[in-house]
């Protein structure tokens, strides 16, 4: 064995820069792949953490106490095994968010009312409680607030009017860290008590419930319920309800999106890597010819020389594996903090042992097969034939290319021979080239429309792209105003936009309804069209699944059963859930003849300031109104962060899929200079220039490289929308 390893560190000093490439190669697949499989194993575990340590509650929604009554608490009983009905206070506020200001919905509470299901907790450091202080969520961190900042949310509607606090903690919960529910803010029981006077038509009931067997019916019961005691006098009435398994979805889905990402990505470098490894140990065998005669002659075995090739790239990939592990620690902190910003939950994963181990011994196994299984040719290797050189280094093929009848001028018509009889170095080069291009395609498409145009990033939600949102109370002549809304000079055009939750065919789904949807933005049906008359439907592709129909199908709809025609099958989440349909006003006055508008969507000419026109709708129409919001600004918030973490990931990958490049192109050039010294020696001295050879190898090169890029971005292009499309609510 002794003998086996100092031949083999003999051969590690001798390809001394080959191996740093490759060093390195092994070095970027394995923390790619250690990031990726902490993140997937790691993240979504930990959610299922804080649901076991929180008690996090099986669904939660949140009705305004003015409405809460002995028959709604009656109906959540008899519909839950479980339940708690939490005393909040929920004022529309402008919050100073990233040197802007966002329009939310907070709901505070106090911190001193204890509860049992969906408890929270402080994250980090805090300061003691005073009588000015307020916990905030987590994500309030990663945005840039610290402890013992003030902070001062505005009163929408309201001006110069402000509530002050000073930031003494950060917390974590299931349902209210700004995940689909107003976020939840606590505050001493003195202060609690001032909001729940200064605000007496904002006062909230949070439910958290066990044991609802569907959560979507027990919302729609409660919303017929609610029907005939809501005057809409108050400004929160009843939020949408959210599961469990939705919240879930909604924390966890991006960062096992890009998990798998990463995953995808490690596999191309590391079968890259490979390819690379059975190159240079089939070209080490036929330029070594003579030297594994040698060592056979003075009493190596073909085992024990093949023990030295296995020895020598399997050294190499598990040492710097293990290296490994030391930049991926230091680095899943920092992506903690990136996912922090999109899911709102403090992750600091730590050590973590059982990626490490996978990958390790994952490469470092596949690595001594490969090696193994390219090298075993050498059992196959004479001492004599070997001392000859070996007959494969004569070829017997027919010359067809002779230089005396080629067209071509001397230097591309050599570069053509070098392509055609270094056929293993051709496709090995292809393969490479197919699989990095067709991996910074993908990378660069999502850079792009996560950076740069983010109309993709804004569509693919499914919801209705529109500048400004006015709820008008349904007291009020609703029509009359928005006629009112279309004399402003920078209004294109506007329509009532609602939803609510209907029932399709014994299924309780979420409901989209417009007067028109041939002026909606947002064509988010990928077959059929959106409905047009009364008695025609829209569904969710998910839905259509479900109910197993298709475009042209009829479903019912409502308690009466309604026949309705599904004119299209569409995606998204527009009505917070995936089981969303689309109707038009009429078709929903059939379901039910009190439906109202109250909702005004406002669309803007290009280039209109729409916070600019938010601000004069609340001084013309505020009492008429619930709220007015800028449309602009919540989408580009909630685009943010997905987009923010898309466009980091895809600029890596593209990053370091050029570097790839540059690492096997160095490889590749830096082998075949020392697989072709004697050649381009005698090349040298019949008169060729250096100019000449580095030409030759160039043109020998790029038949493979251009046409492995050519193959691999056009896969890329056309695989990333059906690829990308997997992780799409259909």
């Amino acid at each position: 064995m002794k003998k086996v390893f100092l031949l083999t560190v003999a051969n590690i000093r001798r390809t001394r820069g080959q191996m740093i490439t490759l060093a390195i190669l092994f070095l970027i697949a394995a923390m790619f792949l250690n990031i990726g499989l902490s993140v997937l194993l790691g993240f979504t575990n930990h959610f299922d953490q804080i649901v076991d340590e929180l008690n996090a509650s099986d669904s939660y929604f949140v009705i305004s106490e003015h409405i809460w009554n002995s028959d709604v608490e009656q109906m959540i009983h008899e519909n839950s095994d479980e339940f708690y009905a939490h005393n909040a206070v929920g004022v529309n506020m402008d919050i100073p968010w990233n040197d802007e200001t966002m329009f939310h919905t907070l709901v505070f509470s106090d911190v001193n009312e204890a509860r049992t299901l969906s408890q929270w907790k402080l994250v980090g450091d805090s300061l003691p409680m005073t009588p000015d202080g307020i916990y905030v969520p987590f994500l309030f961190y990663v945005n840039g607030y610290s402890l013992g900042d003030t902070v001062a949310f505005g009163v929408a509607g309201v001006d110069d009017e402000h509530l002050h606090f000073t930031v003494v903690g950060f917390t974590e919960s299931i349902y209210t860290d700004l995940m689909g529910a107003p976020p939840q803010l606590f505050v001493p029981s003195a202060r609690f008590a001032e909001l729940v006077d200064a605000f007496p038509d904002f006062r909230l009931r949070l439910i958290f419930a066990n044991g609802v067997e569907n959560p979507a019916e027990l919302e729609f019961l409660i919303y017929e319920t609610l029907l005939d005691i809501v005057t809409f006098e108050h400004d929160i009435y009843i939020a949408a309800l959210l599961s469990l398994e939705q919240t879930r979805a909604n924390r966890t889905l991006m960062s096992t999106m890009l998990s798998v990402m990463m995953i995808s990505f490690t596999l191309v470098i590391a079968v890259v890597s490979l390819l690379v490894i059975r190159f240079r140990i089939k070209n080490s065998i036929e330029e070594d010819m003579p030297k594994i005669g040698s060592l056979q002659s003075i009493g190596y075995t073909s085992r024990q020389i093949t023990q030295t090739f296995v020895l020598q790239y399997g050294s190499i990939v598990f040492i710097f594996t293990f290296i490994s592990i030391i930049p991926a620690f230091f680095l899943l902190p920092l992506v903690g903090q990136v996912f922090a910003a999109q899911s709102s939950m403090y992750w600091n994963p730590g050590f973590t042992p059982v990626p490490n181990v996978v990958t390790v011994l994952g490469l470092a196994s596949i690595t001594l097969l490969v090696a193994r299984v390219s090298a075993r040719s050498i059992r196959k290797i004479s001492p004599i034939l070997a001392l000859r050189g070996g007959v494969s280094t004569h070829s017997f093929k027919r010359n067809r290319l002779p230089l005396e009848k080629s067209l071509l001028p001397i230097n591309p018509t050599l570069a053509f021979k070098s392509f055609l009889q270094g056929m293993r170095q051709s496709v090995m080069m292809f393969s490479v080239l197919l699989a990095v291009a067709f991996t910074a395609v993908i990378a660069l498409v999502i850079f792009y429309n996560s950076s740069i145009n983010l109309s993709a990033f804004k569509e693919v939600p499914g919801i209705e792209r529109t500048n400004a949102m006015i709820m008008f109370s349904p007291l009020e002549d609703v029509h009359a105003l928005r006629d009112e809304v279309m004399l402003h000079a920078d209004v294109r055009d506007s329509q009532f936009s609602e939803t609510t939750r209907i029932i399709v065919s014994d299924t309780f789904v979420g409901a989209v309804v417009m007067d028109d949807y041939d002026r909606r933005v947002t064509r988010n049906v990928y077959s059929g069209i959106f409905p047009r008359y009364s008695n025609e439907i829209a569904i969710a592709g998910l839905l259509a699944s479900q109910l197993d129909i298709d475009v042209g199908d009829e479903v019912l709809i409502g308690r009466d059963e309604l026949p309705f025609i599904v004119t299209g099958l569409t995606q998204g989440m527009e009505a917070d859930t995936p089981l969303t349909v689309y109707l038009t006003t009429d078709g929903m006055r059939n379901i039910d003849s009190e439906f109202i508008q109250s909702t005004l969507i406002v669309y803007l000419y290009p280039s209109t300031d729409a916070a600019l026109f938010v601000g004069e709708m609340e001084e013309q129409f505020g009492y008429y109104t619930f709220f007015i919001a800028d449309m602009d600004t919540i989408f580009a918030e909630g685009v943010s962060g997905f987009a923010s973490i898309m466009s980091l990931v895809g600029a890596v990958i593209l990053i370091v899929s050029i570097f790839v490049i540059l690492l096997v192109l160095y490889f590749v050039i830096g082998s075949t200079i020392v697989r072709r010294h004697r050649d381009l020696g005698i090349q040298k001295a019949i008169g060729f220039t250096t100019l000449n050879l580095m030409n030759q190898i160039s043109l020998a090169l790029s038949f493979p490289i251009l046409l492995g890029t050519a193959v691999g971005a056009t896969l890329g292009a056309l695989l990333i929308n059906p690829g990308m499309s997997v992780g799409i609510p259909a």
